[in-house]
């Protein structure tokens, strides 16, 4: 779970060091807002023009979403979780870092 505009970190980009697949994400808002998965080399701030945002679930009630597709990752980059406008969310991920 993550509070109101806040990043949680799922994956740490320092060990990501061969690539990651996720292969399955599920998102959950506990209020009218935005969820974000997003990608990078550190941690997000508010999401803007140049954010690499890889899945969002947006609603006006308390709610959720799975993610239909698995997500690459390369070598380098982290996965976080962000909620905006929200009372808070949350995310149930499963991945796997490849072996370098």
């Amino acid at each position: 779970m993550t509070a109101n505009n806040t990043s949680l970190q799922i994956i740490n980009p320092t060990a990501n060091v061969a690539g990651a697949v996720v292969r399955t994400a599920t998102l959950q808002l506990y209020g009218a807002g935005i969820a974000y998965l997003i990608t990078g080399t550190s941690a997000p701030g508010p999401v803007g023009v140049n954010t690499p945002v890889i899945a969002c679930h947006n609603s006006t009630q308390a709610s959720g979403m799975t993610v239909p597709y698995s997500i690459e990752l390369a070598p380098g980059k982290g996965l976080w979780l962000r909620a905006e406008g929200a009372l808070g969310g949350g995310t149930n991920v499963s991945y796997d870092l490849y072996s370098a």
